[in-house]
């Protein structure tokens, strides 16, 4: 099977722009896949990659064709998978050897592109050949500055060994030493992009950093000093080097005014190299095929051709490079190609995707793996047996379908054997074998998925939630907010935000009760306010317990029965910081990991605490449902202080984390509860009900500043701690971890989140009346089962308690906004969809928009759906609420 072959004729070639574009390829040298801040890196950053990556399309599924060095190499240079011509294995360094290298029969990249006038220079590594007939300038190049092995020095070129080699420029050696190689490399970049400026270039700049050795300048150390193991600090320097470079790359092409002439590639030519390297969640490293000696960082810049600050999710191959450059310069295309040109596919002007298969090869067949659509079955050196992964689900290869998916299995491996038919034996080989076959060893021996980090803790993480009450999440500064959250803008600066969070229930118990057992309301029995859950759940106090935690709440309860909830306790409405602290204390002594709930009561009614004159009442601008009253600015103000006043308690539960020494391996979420008293949030299914802020820290696992668009659930909670510590989850739950959004490998979550409202029995609430309600990414729908019944509660009976008093005399007094928000407040219609991009408060309300009709069947469809999962009845479920509630049975 030739990939792509079908694809590549000449008239799928683009035509010639006026000028053709330069073509510059960034290769570096054993990059994790983990270790850029836009690939999700923690420990170190590399702001100009980043910056190149928000200027283009990052590739999520970027491949290389082999796991290590020179045939990867090769495939990028040809455009051909390199088994087609035995180049399986890494070239022996011999200068005078001209059998060992990529084939002179094969056409490399530079060679095509003179057929457009193309001026042309390699710099740095070579590595595919060092005879005489494999040289850069033999295969086509113009220009050359570098070395020909397959690793050098960054300081020496005293000709000791292979590392220390001469590096050439041009077809012969010289006695230059470098005085930092990535520095003379970006060096020689600049010089060849201003020679060649006035025509079209295609440079390839491969730097050999990151790969060993791991020699690093004062300049790159200083900002990665932080980092206490000693080798991953300097692997961190190494990289820092390499982002130094690009970013002077990138600034020479725009003070050549070619920037947006000039398409930028920047790819490793592997997975990251072991024990340094972060492939993290992929498996394995450089040299395996698992997806971490594979699937690497890759990124596509050209602006006004491509997207920019996005991703591409569908599977692209290091055998692309070739054939999207030749399209973009107008040259018409071999047949024999295994590559595709990719810019049609980035740009969102070709459907599918560019590779419906992909092939691996090493030691001329001992190990292979195949990639159709979303299997992947994978036969590795010193592998018993074929494993078949699910990457659509799994992309770290941890759970083997192999036995599940017989048939599956049979198709992948008929399908590569084919494929393997049509090659060449190695043309030599190597020792890779022996080294794949230690590495898995030293993997299986540390009971981890890659070869040991030992710069990666490997103590089981300590967890901290910390949770406010009846706050409304865009009151906060850290969304937005008037009200000011220092703590939580500090917190979010080292972790991530999360912009779609919501709970089941707008509620404090039965949100409480969801959050701890990882149940929907009506299953775990806790649906109703004022509840307890249904003897026999086991919540994460259960859970966490029998893995060895200590499990503490201190604050807020509002939980029953003890037996479901067998927490250690403190504190009454609010977390009580000695106990807390003398709980972190004892944690740190015995070395026990740990689960610290703190429950605020802030900002809960009344709003009496923090320093109201911050918000002057004249001055707040208050949200687009609440009449404007005087009455409603003075609360409002008040209410406003009180978020502060949690998020002092906030600093003050992360100082004595630190100050006990937990604040390394502790994944901190903080969690805003259902939306205020005030009208149309708490008691409500709208999205200022049910959304939820959630900010969550994790040093070394979560990006610095990451925000996240992805829909998660209070439900979620538990089984996302649970895999975090390494624990089974159990069937019975109703939540699914999001632990791969926190660590940026997955980027979405779930389609849809649920919710409920059940008034009979809440204070001053009516005899029944019952809400559900579903949300995709856009959309909610709202059912509200006896719309006939008259909507009430503590904020509508309790005086002037929460200004309803002054909402009514407005109304009365003829303002007619007030009297449309009483109106609506207390009368609504059976269903109700709103578009909450658009309409972010819930007020427009869509049902009987024709266009729609099709959006709120299938949301009604999924609602209906989740109820009977739940056993939820509707108004059956709604009228037995008094017998889950131990204060209002009757």
């Amino acid at each position: 099977m030739i990939l792509g072959a079908a694809l590549l004729t000449a008239g799928a070639c683009a035509p010639p722009a006026e000028r053709p574009p330069n073509v510059v390829v960034i290769l570096v040298d054993d990059l994790g896949y983990r270790d850029l801040g836009c690939q999700g890196c923690v420990d170190f950053e590399t702001p100009n990659i980043d910056a190149l990556a928000a200027g283009g399309v990052r590739l999520t599924q970027g491949y290389v064709s082999h796991p290590y060095c020179s045939p990867s190499r090769a495939a990028i240079l040809t455009g051909r998978y390199q088994q087609r011509f035995g180049h399986d294995h890494n070239p022996r360094y011999d200068e005078s050897d001209d059998v060992t290298g990529t084939d002179t029969r094969e056409v490399m990249l530079p060679k095509r592109l003179a057929e457009a006038g193309y001026r042309t220079g390699h710099l740095g590594k070579w590595h595919v050949g060092a005879g005489a007939p494999f040289r850069p300038l033999a295969r086509g190049y113009d220009e050359f500055f570098g070395f020909l092995g397959g690793g050098h020095d960054y300081f020496r070129a005293d000709g000791t060994n292979e590392y220390a080699g001469a590096l050439w420029r041009g077809a012969a050696p010289t006695e230059q030493a470098p005085s930092y190689l990535t520095d003379d490399l970006t060096n020689e970049a600049l010089a060849f992009i201003e020679r060649n400026a006035q025509a079209p270039f295609f440079l390839l700049l491969a730097y050999n950093a990151p790969h060993s050795p791991n020699q690093v300048t004062p300049e790159y150390l200083e900002p990665v000093a932080g980092i206490a193991h000693a080798a991953r600090r300097k692997y961190a320097g190494l990289v820092r080097g390499v982002d130094a470079g690009v970013g002077r790359v990138m600034a020479a092409l725009k003070e050549h005014g070619i920037d947006e002439d000039t398409l930028v590639v920047f790819l490793s030519d592997n997975g990251g190299r072991r024990g340094v390297s972060d492939n993290r969640p992929l498996r394995g490293n450089k040299g395996w095929l698992h997806e971490g000696g594979l699937r690497v960082p890759f990124l596509f810049r050209w602006p006004g051709r491509l997207p920019a600050g996005v991703t591409y999710d569908g599977p692209v191959s290091a055998l692309d490079v070739l054939p999207t450059a030749l399209a973009q310069a107008g040259i018409e295309q071999p047949r024999d190609l295994d590559g595709v040109d990719v810019v049609p596919f980035l740009a969102g002007e070709r459907e599918g995707v560019p590779h419906e298969t992909l092939h691996w090869r090493v030691c001329g067949g001992g190990g292979w793996a195949i990639r159709h659509g979303d299997w992947k079955l994978v036969q590795d050196v010193s592998m018993e047996s074929a494993e078949l992964y699910d990457l659509s689900k799994d992309v770290g290869e941890s759970t083997d379908l192999a036995v599940a998916r017989p048939a599956i299995v049979r198709d992948l491996a008929r399908r590569h054997a084919a494929w393997n038919r049509a090659l060449r034996e190695p043309v030599w080989t190597d020792g890779h074998a022996r080294s794949v076959t230690m590495e898995r060893t030293k993997a299986l021996d540390a009971g981890t998925r890659q070869y040991p980090m030992p710069w990666v803790p490997r103590t089981k993480p300590n967890f901290v939630l910390i949770l406010a009450d009846d706050c409304t999440w865009s009151d906060m500064e850290v969304y937005g907010g008037q009200a000011r959250t220092p703590s939580l803008m500090a917190l979010a600066a080292r972790g991530m935000v999360f912009a779609n969070c919501f709970q089941a229930a707008p509620m404090c118990s039965p949100t409480r009760h969801c959050l701890y057992t990882g149940l929907y309301p009506v299953k775990s029995g806790a649906w109703p306010n004022h509840t307890r859950a249904y003897d026999g759940v086991k919540s994460i106090a259960h859970h966490l317990s029998s893995a060895g935690y200590r499990t503490h709440l201190s604050g807020k309860k509002h939980i029953g029965p003890k037996s479901v909830f067998p927490f250690e306790t403190s504190g009454k409405r609010n977390p009580d910081n000695e106990a807390v602290d003398v709980f972190l204390a004892e944690c740190a002594r015995d070395d026990v990991p740990f689960l610290l709930i703190a429950a605020s009561n802030e900002p809960h009614a009344p709003w009496n605490r923090g320093d109201a004159s911050a918000h002057p009442p004249g001055d707040v601008v208050l949200p687009p449902v609440l009449a404007d009253t005087p009455r409603t600015r003075e609360l409002y103000s008040a209410y406003l202080a009180e978020i502060t006043y949690f998020d002092g308690q906030v600093g003050s539960i992360l100082s004595s984390l630190e100050a006990n020494g937990h604040s390394g391996d502790t994944l901190v979420l903080v969690l805003s509860e259902q939306g205020s008293a005030m009208p149309f949030a708490k008691w409500t299914c709208y999205d200022a009900g049910l959304r939820s802020g959630l900010v969550a820290a994790w040093p070394g696992r979560i990006a610095h500043g990451a925000r996240s668009a992805a829909l998660v659930e209070y439900v979620d909670v538990v089984p996302t701690l649970l895999e975090a510590a390494g624990i089974e989850r159990p069937a019975e739950l109703d939540g699914a971890s999001f632990l791969p959004v926190l660590t940026g490998s997955e980027e979405d979550h779930k389609q849809h989140v649920f919710g409920l409202q059940t008034s009979r029995g809440i204070n001053d609430g009516p005899e029944h009346y019952g809400i559900r309600s579903v949300r995709d990414a856009r959309y909610r729908y709202i059912l509200n089962l006896t719309p006939d019944a008259t909507f009430q509660n503590v904020v509508t009976e309790g005086a002037d308690k929460f200004a309803w008093r002054s909402w009514e005399e407005a109304a009365a007094a003829g303002d007619e906004r007030a009297r449309e928000l009483v109106h609506a407040y207390r009368h609504r219609p059976a269903e109700e969809l709103y578009d909450c991009i658009e309409d972010p408060w819930n007020r427009t309300n869509l049902i009987g928009d024709e266009s729609l009709d099709g959006v709120a069947r299938a949301l009604r469809a999924e609602l209906d759906a989740w109820m009977r999962d739940q056993g939820d009845s509707g108004q059956g479920t709604e009228m037995r609420a008094l017998e889950r509630m131990p204060r209002r049975d009757k």
